[in-house]
C-alpha cells in the first residue's frame, strides 16, 4: 500500500491547493518540487505491495511513509492554524516562518530517503510474465506468482472424485424414474461449483436442462417461472405470453405438462426452505429426469424424497487446506515468505477445510493477489470497513458517504462520488470481501458487514500499513503513526496520547455516556479530522469546540441524546455530511447555508427546513424525518439544489410535491 499512500496524498494536495490556493500561496514551488519527487516514488513503487519485499525494502518503505505523513502534517497543520487566527498579520508572519523550516527540513528529508533509496541498491526486476515487476534489493531478491480470489474447478484438489460420483448418480435419473440428489454441507464447501461442473459435462445428455438459484427467490410462483423459462431457454423457444396472469396451480400444470415427454435436468441450488420443493415438486414428472439440490440444510437434504441421494461433501484436512492455500496464493513457489508464514497458517486453520475461504484468503493475503486484484482504492474501502466492531452492519449508503469523506473515492467523468461509491461496494461485495446484508422484499443491498476470517487480515494489514487501530481495553497506548482510531465499548478506553497522532478518523462505539467536558477535550485533540463518528454515544449537547474542526467532512450524531447543534457548526466549510437523525434536534442552526459542500444532509424536522435548504447547491442527499409535517409546496421546488439525487421523506408530509421527476422515495 506504500503507492496508495502516496497517491491518496496527492490527490488530497490536489485538493487542498483548488481550495485553500490562498492559504498556502508563497509555498508553490516548494510543494510542487515534493510533489514531482513523491510522483517519481509512486513509478519505483508500483508493484512494491504485489510484489515480495525484503527486510531493507521494507524498512525504506516505513521511512517513506513517515514521510507522507509529515507532509500532510504540515500543510493540515498550517492551513488549521491560520483559519483560527483570524487577522492577526505578526502571528500570521511567525507561523509562515515556521511553516517555511519545517518544508526545508521536508525537502531534506525527502533527499535523504532518496539517496537511500539508491544507496541500498533497490532496482526494478522484469518477470516473464509481461507487464509484471519486483521490487527488491540487490542483497536478495523475491519472486511471486499471481493468485485469483476466484474458485475454479482444477485448483481444488480431490474435487475430480465429487464430480464423478454424482455425474453417475445423475444420469441414473434418465430412464424411467426421476432421480432426486441432494448436494449438502457447510457454506464454502464449494457446493456450487462441484454441481455446475457436473451440470456443465452431463446438460447436454439431456433434452432440456435448467439452474435456478433458490436464494434469491423465496416465492413459489417466481421459482416455477424461472425453472420453466430457462427449460425453454435451452431449447431455444419464446418464453410464454402472460406468465404473470396464471394462477400457481396452472402454472405447476403447464411445467408436468412441457417436462411429460422430456428427459430432463433440473439444478436447485442454495434452497434454504422445504416447502419451495414441496411446492415445486408437483410440476415435475416423477417417471424421468434428474433433479440436484444444494443446501447448507442436513434437515432439507435429506426429506426431498425417499429414494433421495444424499451426498455430502467434506472439508479439507489441515495438511491439505495448507498444501491448497500455498498452491493459490503462489502458484510458482508453493511456500509463503518467511516473515508471514505463521500468520497465514493460523488464518488457514481458522478456515475450517473449507475451499471458498481459503480461496478468498490466498487472493488477499498474497502480495501479488493483493494488488492485481485490489485496486488501492478498494483496499482502502476495505480496510475502513473493517474498523467497525466484529458483525457490526454498516449501512451501503453511510459506507459511501464515509469512503467519499476520507478521500478513497476517485472522480470520474461523467459520475458522481455517490455513483463510483456504489460501484467499489459492488466490486467489494463480489469478491466476497463483505457479506452482503439484503432487504428481501426489495431484492436490495442495505448494508454489508465482514467476515470474521477477512477481519483477522485487515487486522494484520492494519499492523503492516499503519492505517488504523482500535481500541477494546482501558489504559492501552498506540505507540505507532495511526491515522485512524476506532473505540469500542467505552469513552475512557480513549488512549492519553490521541492528541499527538494527529488523527483524520475517529471513530466511538458502544460507549457509555461521555461527559461534556471529556467531549470538549477529544475535540481539542483531533484538529486534523476529516470524519467524527459518534452514532448512538449517549451525549446531550456538542461543545461549541466543534467548530475548530476545519477539515471536517463526515459528522454522524445520529441516535445521541442532542437537542441543539452549536452555532459554530457554521464553521465546518469543509463538511459534506451530517447526520442528525434520531436526536431531539427540531431546528438548523441560523448560517447553515453557509456550509457549501454539504451533499448529504439527514434529518429530523421541526419547523419548515426547506426554505434554508434551498440554499444548499450541492446537496445529492435529503432525508427528512417527521411525525407530522406541513412544508411550503413550492419553497424546494423552486429551488437552486439542482444536484438532489435522493429525496427520502417519512412520516406524514402535508402540501409537498415533487417536479424535477428524478427524485427517489
Amino acid at each position: 500500500m506504500a503507492e496508495a499512500l502516496i497517491i491518496f496524498f496527492l490527490n488530497k494536495l490536489e485538493d487542498q491547493l483548488r481550495q485553500e490556493g490562498e492559504l498556502l500561496s508563497g509555498f508553490e514551488q516548494d510543494i510542487e518540487w515534493i510533489k514531482s519527487e513523491l510522483q517519481a516514488m509512486v513509478a519505483f513503487l508500483k508493484d512494491v505491495d504485489r510484489q515480495g519485499r525484503d527486510e531493507n525494502v521494507r524498512a525504506w518503505v516505513g521511512e517513506l511513509r513517515s514521510l507522507v505523513y509529515d507532509a500532510e502534517d504540515i500543510i493540515d497543520g498550517f492551513v488549521t492554524r491560520r483559519s483560527t487566527l483570524g487577522w492577526n498579520p505578526v502571528k500570521h508572519l511567525r507561523i509562515r516562518h515556521q511553516v517555511i523550516s519545517q518544508i526545508r527540513r521536508l525537502k531534506n528529508k525527502v533527499i535523504e530517503v532518496k539517496e537511500r533509496k539508491d544507496r541500498y541498491g533497490f532496482h526494478v526486476i522484469q518477470e516473464e510474465a509481461p507487464g509484471t515487476t519486483s521490487i527488491c534489493s540487490t542483497s536478495r531478491g523475491l519472486s511471486v506468482g499471481a493468485a485469483t480470489p476466484l474458485i475454479q474447478v482444477n485448483d481444488i484438489v480431490g474435487i475430480d472424485n465429487d464430480v464423478e460420483q454424482l455425474t453417475e448418480l445423475t444420469l441414473e435419473g434418465r430412464l424411467h424414474q426421476q432421480k432426486a440428489i441432494s448436494v449438502f454441507g457447510m457454506g464454502g464447501l464449494g457446493k456450487t461449483t462441484v454441481v455446475k461442473e457436473v451440470y456443465k459435462r452431463v446438460k447436454t445428455r439431456f433434452d432440456c436442462y435448467s439452474w435456478v438459484s433458490m436464494s434469491s427467490s423465496h416465492n413459489l410462483m417466481d421459482v416455477i417461472r424461472n425453472v420453466l423459462l430457462r427449460f425453454k431457454a435451452s431449447k431455444g423457444e419464446p418464453a410464454m405470453d402472460s406468465m404473470d396472469a396464471i394462477y400457481e396451480g396452472q402454472l405447476q400444470e403447464i411445467t408436468c405438462h412441457y417436462l411429460q415427454d422430456e428427459n430432463y435436468l433440473l439444478v436447485l441450488d442454495d434452497i434454504w426452505e422445504a416447502e419451495l420443493w414441496e411446492g415445486l415438486k408437483h410440476a415435475l414428472p416423477r417417471d424421468r429426469g434428474s433433479v440436484i439440490i444444494t443446501t447448507r440444510i442436513k434437515d432439507i437434504a435429506s426429506s426431498i424424497e425417499d429414494n433421495c441421494s444424499v451426498y455430502e461433501l467434506q472439508p479439507f484436512s489441515d495438511e491439505l487446506a495448507w498444501a491448497f492455500f500455498c498452491r493459490k496464493a503462489f502458484r510458482h513457489q508453493g511456500t509463503w515468505p518467511g516473515h508471514l508464514k505463521e500468520f497465514a497458517e493460523a488464518i488457514v486453520r481458522k478456515c475450517e477445510g473449507l475451499p471458498l475461504a481459503i480461496v478468498a484468503l490466498a487472493g488477499l493475503l498474497s502480495s501479488q493477489g493483493r494488488k492485481n486484484h485490489l485496486p488501492f482504492y478498494l483496499e482502502y474501502c476495505f480496510l475502513h470497513i473493517s474498523l467497525f466492531p466484529e458483525d457490526y452492519k454498516i449501512g451501503r449508503k453511510r459506507l459511501i458517504r464515509m469512503c467519499i469523506a476520507e478521500g478513497f473515492v476517485q472522480k470520474a467523468i461523467g459520475k458522481t462520488e455517490e455513483e463510483v461509491g456504489n460501484r467499489y461496494f459492488k466490486q467489494l461485495m463480489y469478491r466476497s470481501m463483505i457479506q452482503a446484508i439484503t432487504l428481501h422484499a426489495r431484492d436490495v443491498v442495505k448494508a454489508c458487514k465482514v467476515h470474521n476470517l477477512m477481519r483477522e487480515v485487515a487486522t494484520q494489514m492494519f499492523k503492516e500499513e499503519k492505517f488504523g487501530a482500535i481500541l477494546v481495553d482501558r489504559g492501552e497506548e498506540i505507540e505507532d503513526r495511526h491515522r485512524r482510531l476506532s473505540v469500542y465499548n467505552n469513552a475512557e478506553n480513549i488512549p492519553t496520547n490521541v492528541g499527538k497522532l494527529n488523527i483524520c478518523s475517529f471513530h466511538l462505539f458502544s460507549a457509555t455516556e461521555v461527559s461534556c467536558s471529556a467531549l470538549r477535550k477529544l475535540l481539542a485533540e483531533l484538529m486534523l479530522a476529516r470524519m467524527l463518528n459518534l452514532q448512538g454515544v449517549r451525549i446531550e449537547s456538542i461543545p461549541e469546540e466543534v467548530g475548530n474542526l476545519i477539515h471536517l467532512r463526515y459528522l454522524d450524531l445520529r441516535g445521541t441524546m442532542i437537542k441543539d447543534l452549536p452555532k459554530s457548526l457554521i464553521n465546518l466549510r469543509n463538511l459534506q455530511t451530517l447526520d442528525i437523525r434520531n436526536t431531539k434536534i427540531k431546528v438548523l442552526p441560523r448560517g447553515i447555508n453557509l456550509l457549501r459542500q454539504l451533499r448529504h444532509l439527514l434529518m429530523p424536522v421541526g419547523e419548515d427546513p426547506f426554505p434554508v435548504l434551498q440554499r444548499l447547491p450541492n446537496l445529492v442527499v435529503l432525508t427528512l424525518a417527521s411525525s407530522t409535517f406541513i412544508c411550503s409546496d413550492k419553497a424546494f421546488i423552486t429551488s437552486q439544489a439542482t444536484a438532489l439525487q435522493s429525496l427520502t421523506l417519512s412520516g406524514m408530509f402535508e402540501h409537498f410535491s415533487h417536479a424535477n421527476g428524478h427524485w427517489t422515495f
